[in-house]
C-alpha cells in the first residue's frame, strides 16, 4: 500500500509540473469551424460564409514580446475569399506578425455583403492571436458603423481589437481643430468600450502632441526612408529624435508617466522596396536597428526621451508592396500585380471643426509630405 502511494504521489507531482510548463506556454485558443451567423448591421437578413479549415483549430495564445504589424492595404482584390483570407492569414503568421491596420475597410463597414467578410477574418485572425485594428478617419464612422458592427457580433472574436487614426493635420487634409475633436470623439469612445486606441504620427506640431499624450494610447510613429539608411541605426534614431523629444516634452506637460510608440517602415518602392528585396522580407531588421539606435549610450536617446517613449514593436507599410516581395502561396501573382498598380489613395477629411459640413474625398498619396531630412 506504501508503494502504491509512493507511486500515485509522484505521479501527481509530474500533473503538476506538467501543468506548470504548459500554463507558462500560454493558453490555448479553440474555436470551432463552422459556419457561423451573424446579423448584418444594415438589416434583418441572416448571413452566413465558410470558416477556415485549412489550417489549424487551436493554437497557443502567447503574449507577443513585440508588436509586429503590417498595414493591409488594397483589400477589395482578396478580402470577399475565403480560399484568400486563408493565404493572407497564412502569409502573416510566416511573418511572425501580431497585429493587423486594416486600410479602407471604413468604407466598406456597414455592408452585408462585407461585414460578413470582416467577421470572417476577424474571428480568423483571433484564434492565431492576430490582432484586427480598424483605421479610421472620420470619427462618425467610429461612432456610427463601427460602433455597430461591434454590438451586433456575439463572440469577442468577431470584433475588432482595436483604432487607429490616419488623420493628417499636418499636411492639410483635416484642421488641427477637427483634428483634435475627432480625436477626442474617437478616444472617449474607445476608453468606454475598454479597446486600445492608436495614432499614425508623421509631422505633428507641439500643440496636437500634446494633445496626442492626453488621448491617445500609443503612437505609430513614421519613419519612411530610403534603402541606403535602413539599418543604419544612428540614422534611424535621428530622424525620428526630435519628435521623440516633442512627446516627451509633451509627457512632462501634460503629466503622463510615458507613452509607447511603434515605428512604422515603408517598403513602398519610394522608399524602402529595395532594402527589403534585399534583405528578403526581414521586416523585423529596421526595429531592431531603430532600438539600438535609441539605446545608444553616446547618440541615443536622452535620459528623459528614454523615461517618457516606450518602444513596444513595428508595423510595416503596405502590405501590396509587401506580398510582392515575399509572396503569399495560394495568392495569384496577376492578384498581387493588381494590388501594387491600384492608386496609392489616402482619405482627405475636409473639416473645420466649427460646424461646416464634412467631405470626404480620395487623394493621390503622392501629394503627403512622407520625408523630413532631420
Amino acid at each position: 500500500m506504501k508503494k502504491t502511494n509512493n507511486i500515485l504521489a509522484a505521479f501527481a507531482k509530474i500533473l503538476i509540473l506538467l501543468t506548470f510548463y504548459f500554463n507558462t506556454q500560454g493558453q490555448t485558443n479553440c474555436r470551432d469551424t463552422t459556419v457561423h451567423k451573424t446579423k448584418s448591421v444594415t438589416s434583418v437578413v441572416v448571413t452566413q460564409v465558410p470558416y477556415d479549415s485549412t489550417y489549424r483549430l487551436c493554437d497557443t495564445v502567447r503574449t507577443p514580446s513585440i508588436v509586429k504589424a503590417h498595414y493591409m492595404n488594397s483589400i477589395s482584390g482578396w478580402f470577399q475569399s475565403a480560399n484568400n483570407q486563408d493565404a493572407i492569414i497564412k502569409w502573416l503568421l510566416s511573418n511572425g506578425d501580431n497585429r493587423v491596420y486594416i486600410y479602407s475597410v471604413d468604407g466598406y463597414i456597414g455592408s452585408s455583403s462585407w461585414d460578413k467578410w470582416i467577421v470572417r477574418f476577424n474571428d480568423s485572425c483571433s484564434v492565431h492571436n492576430i490582432e484586427t485594428y480598424f483605421v479610421w478617419s472620420n470619427a462618425a464612422t467610429v461612432t456610427g458603423k463601427f460602433s455597430t458592427f461591434q454590438k451586433a457580433q456575439l463572440r469577442p472574436s468577431a470584433k475588432f481589437d482595436g483604432l487607429m487614426n490616419e488623420g493628417e493635420p499636418y499636411n492639410n487634409t483635416i484642421s488641427y481643430t477637427a483634428w483634435w475633436t475627432f480625436s477626442r470623439t474617437v478616444c472617449n469612445y474607445a476608453k468606454a468600450n475598454n479597446i486600445p486606441s492608436g495614432v499614425y504620427v508623421g509631422w505633428h506640431d507641439q500643440r496636437s502632441s500634446d494633445s496626442i499624450a492626453v488621448l491617445y494610447d500609443f503612437i505609430n510613429l513614421h519613419i519612411y526612408i530610403q534603402p541606403d539608411k535602413m539599418g543604419n541605426s544612428v540614422f534611424e534614431y535621428n530622424y525620428s529624435k526630435s519628435r521623440c523629444a516633442m512627446f516627451a516634452s509633451s509627457c512632462v506637460t501634460m503629466s503622463r508617466p510615458f507613452i509607447n510608440i511603434t515605428t512604422i517602415f515603408s517598403d513602398e518602392t519610394a522608399f524602402a522596396y529595395n532594402y527589403y528585396v534585399g534583405n528578403k522580407g526581414d521586416w523585423t531588421a529596421p526595429y531592431t536597428a531603430y532600438v539600438n539606435g535609441f539605446n545608444a549610450t553616446q547618440t541615443g536617446a536622452t535620459a528623459l526621451i528614454k523615461q517618457k517613449i516606450k518602444p513596444i514593436g513595428y508595423t510595416t507599410f503596405t502590405s501590396s508592396y509587401s506580398l510582392k516581395i515575399k509572396p503569399a502561396s495560394g495568392l495569384s501573382t496577376s492578384l498581387v500585380a493588381r494590388m501594387m498598380n491600384q492608386p496609392k489613395v489616402r482619405k482627405r477629411v475636409t473639416a473645420d471643426g466649427l460646424g461646416t459640413p464634412i467631405v470626404i474625398s480620395e487623394i493621390d498619396s503622392t501629394i503627403y509630405k512622407q520625408t523630413v531630412v532631420e
